[in-house]
C-alpha cells in the first residue's frame, strides 16, 4: 500500500501497487485519469490507465482504491487492474492506519 507521492520515489523497486486517490481529471477518449492524494492542487499527481477496466463508472472528485502495475516512463503511469469506489473513507484515518501498519511489519 502506497501513497501517491511515494510511487514516483520508489519506482525502481515497484511492479504492482495499491493506493487510494481522488480522481481530478478523466479523459474518456484515452481512458486515462489523473489522481491526487487529496483535493489540494499542490499535491503530487499520478496518471492511471483504465484500458483494462470495463463497466466502471468514474466520477471526478470521487475517491478510488486502485491496484495495478507501474509503467515506467515520463510521466509515471499505473495500469489499473482493480478499481473500487471508496467515497466516504476518512482519508486521514486511512493514512494513519497505513503508517501504523508499516511500523509493525
Amino acid at each position: 500500500i502506497f501513497f501517491i507521492d511515494e510511487i514516483g520515489e520508489h519506482l525502481c523497486n515497484l511492479h504492482g501497487v495499491r493506493f487510494i486517490g481522488k480522481l481530478q481529471k478523466y479523459c474518456l477518449v484515452s481512458n486515462v485519469g489523473v489522481f491526487t492524494d487529496s483535493g489540494n492542487r499542490n499535491t503530487p499527481t499520478l496518471i492511471v490507465d483504465f484500458q483494462n477496466i470495463v463497466d466502471v463508472h468514474l466520477l471526478i472528485g470521487s475517491f478510488y482504491r486502485i491496484a495495478g502495475e507501474v509503467v515506467s516512463g515520463s510521466p509515471i503511469t499505473v495500469k489499473a487492474a482493480i478499481v473500487k469506489n471508496v467515497d466516504g473513507i476518512d482519508l486521514q484515518m486511512y493514512k494513519e492506519a497505513v503508517i501504523l501498519r508499516r511500523k509493525h511489519l
